[in-house]
């Protein structure tokens, strides 16, 4: 069961035990399932016993300069899993290990993990990293300024269509003819990867996809949820980001891509609705 954030309430939050991944099976709630993220949570409590609130993030710029999968200063990065893996609860427990002097910790093509005695302190440790995160990605990554359009209402094929004239992926797009997959958000919910396309060539190029970048302009997003949209835009100006700033690192193998992508049609997709 998936709510929004505005919706949520108490009856609503699944209650585990820390110290045991297993043992949450038994302590859900009916239909109300812990995240499957559950496990890197469970981690940080476990090495950090003075540590009362755990928040894994998606947020933007640290997801992007974290795709390259090296420490920045005060914020070690763990590394790569699969989501909501062993292997991926392995790599986290063993960074924080390693690193008991910091609260702030980026996961490699994923997102990162934040700290706090408090509620409050865990948020101004998320929001101190995306600080210095955006500092580095502008130090980095140079964008081009540009007054850009496409009419959006001319794509018909699709029951909603959004155009984003976004500079990070319009910057993206001048330099290849296809972004692929940085982050695992962007594989999930655009797919393996988003084509670099003249708008006249969006429709070959968008096809099994959420989205085409094109070339010069900017994002064409698509879906048949008009509540998706803004996230797919956002999603494809985070991954145009992380591709931006390592433009020396891997992106994450097609194998891992097509299969977050599978699974996030047939299982994740699917829970939103309900």
């Amino acid at each position: 069961m998936r709510e929004r954030f505005p919706a949520m309430r108490p009856a609503l939050v699944a209650v585990a035990r820390s110290t045991s991944c297993a043992a949450v099976q038994r302590l859900w709630r009916k239909s109300v399932k812990p995240s499957s993220e559950k496990g890197v949570h469970a981690a940080a409590y476990e090495l950090f016993p003075d540590v009362d609130f755990v928040i894994h993030t998606h947020q933007f710029y640290a997801s992007a300069v974290g795709a390259e999968g090296k420490d920045i200063e005060g914020a070690p990065c763990a590394g790569y899993g699969l989501p909501g893996t062993k292997k991926l609860k392995q790599e986290v427990s063993r960074c924080i290990a390693f690193h008991p002097q910091d609260k702030a910790f980026l996961m490699e093509k994923h997102g990162a993990l934040c700290l706090g005695a408090s509620l409050e302190e865990a948020f101004a440790v998320a929001e101190e990293l995306e600080r210095k995160c955006n500092d580095l990605f502008h130090s980095k990554v140079e964008l081009r300024a540009a007054d850009t359009k496409f009419d959006a209402s001319a794509v018909t094929e699709y029951p909603y269509a959004l155009f984003d004239n976004d500079p990070i992926a319009r910057e993206y797009s001048y330099k290849a003819k296809r972004l692929p997959a940085f982050l695992d958000d962007f594989a999930q919910i655009v797919g393996p990867d988003a084509k670099c396309r003249r708008p006249k060539g969006y429709k070959t190029a968008i096809k099994n996809r959420n989205a085409v970048l094109l070339n010069g302009l900017g994002t064409l997003c698509v879906s048949d949820k008009e509540d998706d949209l803004e996230a797919i835009a956002l999603i494809v100006s985070k991954n145009a980001a992380a591709a931006l700033y390592c433009n020396e690192a891997e992106p994450l193998s097609k194998a891992d891509a097509m299969l977050q992508r599978f699974i996030y049609q047939k299982k994740y997709s699917k829970q939103k609705d309900k």
